[in-house]
């Protein structure tokens, strides 16, 4: 169990930290090379801390996290309170390609006027094999999803970013989290639009399905 004590002096340094942060966006590229040389470098193995803990994959350690005192250095570069996440989908055979631009990419926002700096690491996960659900990121193709974090005053630099991704690879969008703009239609074939177009219809008239499409509204 933790101590009431040293969680809320914890949650207040890990606040600062937000704060400055945030504020100071220039110093994040250090701070994250000195703390990340006191992480560890590899999760501890997977231990099934109870049976009925459906939990145990993602959190291993004993107890909720709302139990415990908070960890530093999870915290203060946790992306859940404090930055806007985009993702997309690429194909595997990609995916080396496409990080290496990412990382091209930060150091050209870096060096410009003003200064952008991306949040937190980038993350790549593994979506499995291809399947015929044609409106999935890995539609007919085995791939990865790609997430990149901003600061949450950034939305204008993601977006940025993401343009630039699909200036140059073939993007499948992650519908909660990529920014909904007419080129991702570029990557589905014809008669899965069309097919897609008619169920919205469908659904639309009773309300059942209304989601916020961005600018593929107009277009679906």
């Amino acid at each position: 169990m933790g101590t009431p004590i040293i969680g809320a002096i914890s949650w207040a340094i890990i606040k600062f930290f937000w704060a400055v942060d945030t504020r100071f966006p220039i110093i994040r590229p250090f701070v994250q090379r000195l703390i990340g040389s006191f992480a560890q470098r590899r999760e501890a193995e997977i231990i099934i801390t109870s049976p009925n803990d459906l939990d145990y994959l993602y959190d291993y350690h004993p107890m909720l996290e709302s139990e415990r005192n908070p960890s530093l250095l999870k915290q203060f570069f946790t992306t859940t309170f404090t930055a806007y996440d985009i993702a997309v989908f690429v194909p595997r055979n990609k995916l080396v390609e496409l990080l290496s631009f990412i990382h091209t990419l930060g150091k050209k926002f870096k060096n410009q006027r003003p200064r952008k700096y991306f949040k937190n690491s980038i993350g790549a996960r593994y979506v499995g094999k291809s399947t015929k659900s044609a409106m999935a990121g890995n539609f007919e193709v085995e791939s990865y999803s790609v997430d990149i974090f901003f600061s949450t005053t950034d939305l204008d630099f993601a977006e940025a970013v993401q343009d630039e991704l699909a200036k140059k690879f073939k993007l499948r969008p992650h519908w909660g989290k990529t920014i909904l703009k007419s080129y991702l239609l570029e990557n589905f074939p014809p008669q899965v639009l069309e097919n897609f177009q008619q169920k919205r219809q469908e659904y639309y008239s009773s309300e059942l399905l209304r989601p916020n499409l961005g600018e593929l509204g107009s277009k679906l």
